[in-house]
């Protein structure tokens, strides 16, 4: 009995450690700076441009209660958590999940 009991909770363990071994990759959280509104006329434009580690990628709106970029001048200095957009058009389109100023 003792035998058949450690041989069950080894396997627990086994599968458990395998299924906590996938390591989701968290959404990063950058230093930035919003550069302006794409005032771009196309299907796939609008929204904002935003330069993370030099790379200019572009945004379509900041969650309610961040910062509200109409108001602000630019360029803005701001931390975000962001995640690429899955349904890109250009490719070098995100979402961001939070936004405030430095």
């Amino acid at each position: 009995m003792k035998y058949l009991f450690k041989s069950a909770l080894f396997v627990i363990i086994l599968f458990a450690s395998i299924s906590c071994s996938e390591d989701e990759v968290p959404d990063p959280v950058d230093e930035a700076t919003v550069i302006g509104q794409d005032l771009s006329l196309c299907m796939c434009c609008g929204g904002w441009f935003i330069d993370i580690d030099g790379e200019r990628l572009r945004f379509d709106e900041v969650p309610a209660g961040n910062i509200d970029l109409s108001k602000e001048t630019l360029p803005l200095k701001v931390r975000v958590k962001w995640q690429q957009d899955p349904d890109q058009c250009f490719g070098n389109e995100i979402l961001i999940q939070k936004m405030e100023k430095l």
